[in-house]
């Protein structure tokens, strides 16, 4: 069973013994012992009830007490008579102890028992996991602290769950706001899965509960949080983890050093700290055992130093790795001699009593973004120091630096990369022999160590000395393979002599070729830096006994107050003036598929001199909108430009410019025009957009109820060809079939024609009513697209049923022979009655004519006389006002009406709006 299959049962023992949650080291801890126990909880029992916290609430209770206070801090209930008497029997006699006693009655929890326990359960494992902060873990310490949580846990019951849960951080922030800073300080790991908190961590080699197989107390499943601000972790790997592999990801945090010793001596192990934000020293202490080989892996960024101490000559290979992107660099611009490095992208690394056959640094095996700057202090009394391979992969600038001499053997990684090696903080000897190296910074200090430096390649390879007045012989004698010497002045005062003395012996190491002869001598080319009236550059040639051997190249700017000390003759008679041009390249706009030919020039000529040109990608990338360039061009002397060719792609796609730029950088005379550095080539495109289609739109229009058609006329934009489109109804308040007729159609343009018409039946009524809409809209279009604003048209139908004079035409038929007597068809009295709707409006009126003089018009029940004007038909007319307000449908019947069967009455309406509701005029 998982450790953390324990966690409730350890909250139980908690709430049973101390009445409270456990704390989140607590926890942890007891539910791996549990978990190296089997769930055997003898020694859990035993430590909580020997425990000080038992000591101040149990120690002065007596046996019913005790038993008392463990069901109300289980249940927040008393117990029951006959159970009380029966524990506190047991813990009479000694058959049972106090712990005992409390496990028996948190095993027996039964029905409302049970269900206040899995509350208070619940609520405690969230108390636990809220305490998620440092500040928050130490204020739950101490007597103070756990009464207060007790009292919060008392009145936990079965129905309360969620109100009690909300309370737990105004608990939490009651605790932080009272209490004092309770810190632990040092924490050993357990060979279970740790959560932890502390200033310290020991983690050492452990044994498993057995006690016969040794296994790290550092695993992944472990969670560290370090408190205050420097947390420690002291960790030795000594064997693979418990689940066989040799790779350990511990969570951890707020971890600011890391010691570690690899031991193992079964296979090479690894650190990884993927899970450790923040971690800003790694000290590799030890690396022993039969793989002698250690990683650091997946740093998440670069620490501020790491160290390697006390590595034996059996040192196989120690890397630092970083994750992906650890290493991403903030541009530093385009000049190479710049020292803007970024901080994010320096390291350093110290090596004290170390002797290691591989250094390996960087984004090992992910190579996405390489470390701008490496600095390695030389330390400790062993001598040298011993590096045989660094391989430090895309590294510009190495900074060795220390007391202690260091020998490095080979760099890789680097070749194309390196731009310099600094040594002006070195004053112990650096031996290093290898062909990355082309600029050697040192002063007089890391001069007298006596440094040895062999550039191996030709043509390249600068020494700068800073800050030095005299550099003699002596302290050029380590230097191999050098093709340029430049002294610079840097800090001098003025008054002082820079001098530079060379011999035989030092300018051999100029003849990389190892060709030199008096037919054709070996150039030394020297920058002294400008003199000034008060501050003399001198070139000593005393110890050069060879004439013709080698010939010195001093620039023009140097020979301001400039003495040669020359009594052998071996310089040429004069200074040879070397030119030093300033480089540019133009920019170019070039249609794709050809050649974008870009044009560099110098503004002096007089010496050869060579080039780098390099493309980058800007919104034209290669391959796809051109081919790449990077490559040097020489100059011959006298010319003053040279031109480079890069091809571009001629593809199908229709696109805006694109733009890639060329770089020029690394002349071998003179500089770079900072200003003209750079060229932008701009590509333009040949595709020709494809041909527009067009937009249909459809208009709207407004039409009255009796025209019986509606014509709506559909445009296009683009007239080019023959087109359909779609066009079709749908009801809006206007319904197909009562207002008008429904249409689907397709409509067609004839090549050249802009517009086309639709036309839609009206249906006229003798409704008065308000306007009506309906939609036509168009789809489906065989070419081009429909307008999202104008693609469906509304039409709106105008009623011309309104207020005034209605003709309506009623027929005479016999009635229900309530009048007259007369119940045949040809009587010549019939009764016509007429229905009102209830609820027409106050304002209803309308005149029946054809009545004579003393026609007698009678209402049925519930309709008033009060309603009638006009009643004597003295001019044959009767006006008739609104239905019964009280909502009775009102029935008239007329009487002494002489008409036959077909008879037709007028009946002229004010404000007739022609609508009966639920009624109708018969």
């Amino acid at each position: 069973m998982a450790a953390n299959q324990y966690l409730n049962q350890v909250q139980n023992v908690y709430i049973a013994y101390y009445g409270r949650p456990a704390d989140p080291e607590g926890l942890a801890y007891w539910a791996n012992r549990l978990d190296q126990a089997n769930g055997n909880l003898n020694e859990i029992i035993s430590a909580f009830g020997n425990s000080a916290e038992a000591s101040s609430l149990y120690g002065n209770m007596s046996f019913a007490q005790q038993v008392q206070n463990i069901y109300m801090q289980l249940f927040g209930r008393q117990p029951e008579q006959a159970g009380l008497d029966f524990y506190v029997g047991k813990l009479t006699d000694g058959s049972m102890s106090r712990t005992s006693v409390m496990l028996d009655i948190l095993n027996g929890a039964q029905n409302e028992d049970k269900a206040v326990l899995e509350n208070k359960q619940a609520v405690a494992s969230a108390f636990t996991a809220h305490l998620n902060e440092s500040h928050e873990v130490n204020a739950y310490a101490g007597d103070a602290a756990a009464n207060t949580v007790r009292d919060f846990m008392k009145d936990v019951n079965s129905s309360n769950l969620n109100s009690k849960q909300l309370q737990i951080d105004p608990v939490i922030v009651q605790l932080v706001g009272t209490s004092s800073p309770v810190e632990p300080g040092v924490v050993n790991l357990t060979s279970g899965t740790d959560s932890l908190s502390g200033k310290m961590f020991n983690a050492p080699v452990g044994y498993t509960p057995g006690g016969n197989d040794r296994v790290n107390t550092l695993q992944d499943e472990d969670k560290l949080i370090g408190l205050g601000g420097n947390a420690t972790l002291n960790v030795t790997l000594g064997t693979p983890n418990d689940n066989g592999a040799s790779i350990v990801t511990p969570e951890l945090h707020n971890i600011k050093t890391i010691n570690v010793d690899f031991t193992s001596s079964v296979a090479p192990m690894e650190l990884n700290l993927q899970d450790a934000p923040g971690v800003e020293y790694v000290n590799v202490n030890r690396i022993s055992g039969a793989n002698n080989s250690a990683t650091i892996g997946d740093m998440r960024s670069i620490p501020l130093n790491v160290t390697l101490n006390n590595t034996s000559a059996q040192t196989d290979t120690v890397t630092f790795d970083f994750a992906a992107h650890a290493l991403d660099k903030v541009s530093n611009g385009t000049d190479p001699a710049a020292e803007g490095y970024s901080d994010g992208n320096v390291m350093g690394i110290t090596v004290n009593n170390t002797d290691v056959d591989r250094l390996v640094i960087g984004e090992v095996d992910k190579q996405q973004n390489f470390l701008e700057k490496l600095r390695i202090d030389s330390a400790g009394n062993q001598v040298p120091n011993t590096i045989g391979e660094l391989n430090v992969q895309g590294l510009e600038q190495l900074v060795v630096s220390g007391s202690s001499n260091l020998t490095i053997g080979d760099l890789t990684g680097m070749d194309a990369s390196l731009r310099s090696l600094d040594l002006r903080d070195m004053t112990g000897k650096l031996t290093l022999s290898d062909a990355a190296v082309d600029l050697i910074k040192v002063d007089e200090d890391s001069l007298n160590a006596g440094q040895k430096i062999d550039g191996k390649d030709a043509g390249s390879d600068v020494l700068e000395i800073f800050n030095t007045a005299n550099v003699s012989p002596a302290d050029l004698a380590g230097f191999k393979n050098i093709d340029k010497i430049v002294f610079s002045s840097g800090n001098q005062s003025e008054a002082q002599v820079l001098t530079l003395k060379l011999n035989d012996a030092v300018l051999d190491a100029f003849d990389t070729a190892g060709t030199a002869s008096l037919a054709t001598p070996e150039t030394v080319k020297i920058a002294l830096g400008a003199g000034t009236a008060t501050k003399k550059v001198v070139l000593d040639l005393t110890d050069v006994t060879t004439p013709g051997k080698f010939l010195f190249e001093v620039s023009a700017a140097d020979l301001v107050n400039f003495q040669l000390i020359d009594p052998n003759g071996v310089f040429p008679g004069v200074p040879v003036v070397i030119s030093n041009p300033v480089f540019s390249i133009a920019g170019i706009t070039v249609v794709e598929g050809g050649a974008a030919v870009v044009t560099i020039t110098r503004d002096d000529a007089t010496e050869a001199a060579d080039i780098t040109v390099q493309t980058t990608d800007g919104t034209a990338t290669s391959p796809a909108d051109y081919t790449s360039v990077g490559t040097t061009i020489s100059f011959a002397a006298g010319e003053t430009s040279k031109t480079v060719s890069i091809a571009t792609i001629d593809d199908a796609e229709v696109e805006a410019d694109e733009t890639f730029t060329v770089a020029i950088s690394a002349p071998t005379r003179g500089t770079v025009n900072a200003a003209a550095a750079t060229a932008t080539v701009t590509i333009t495109d040949n595709d020709a957009p494809p041909a527009p289609t067009p937009v249909f739109s459809i208009a709207g229009a407004s039409v009255a109820e009796e025209a019986g058609t509606v014509t709506l006329t559909i445009t296009r934009d683009i007239t080019t060809g023959a087109a359909t489109v779609n066009v079709a109804t749908a009801d809006g308040t206007a319904i197909a079939g009562s207002d008008y007729t429904a249409a689907t159609q397709t409509v067609s343009f004839a090549d050249g024609a802009a517009t086309a018409t639709v036309t839609v039946s009206i249906l006229n009524d003798a409704l008065p009513e308000a306007a009506e809409t309906f939609t036509v809209a168009l789809s489906n279009p065989s070419v081009g697209t429909i307008s999202a604003a104008a693609g469906t048209a509304t039409v709106t139908i105008t009623d011309t049923d309104v207020a005034g004079p209605v003709s309506r035409t009623v027929i005479v038929t016999n009635g229900t022979d309530n009048a007259g007597n007369n119940a045949t068809e040809d009587a010549s009295v019939d009764n016509v009655t007429f229905v009102i709707a209830d609820g027409i409006g106050a304002d209803f009126t309308y005149t029946i004519a054809g009545f004579a003089a003393g026609d007698v018009l009678d209402f049925e029940p519930g309709f008033g006389g009060a309603s009638v004007v006009n009643t004597n038909f003295a001019d044959g007319n009767i006006e008739i006002s609104a239905a019964d307000a009280s909502g009775n449908i009102a029935t008239i019947v007329l009487t002494g009406v002489v008409a036959e069967n077909g008879s037709t009455f007028i009946v002229d309406t004010t404000t007739f709006n022609n609508t009966f509701g639920a009624g109708s005029l018969i």
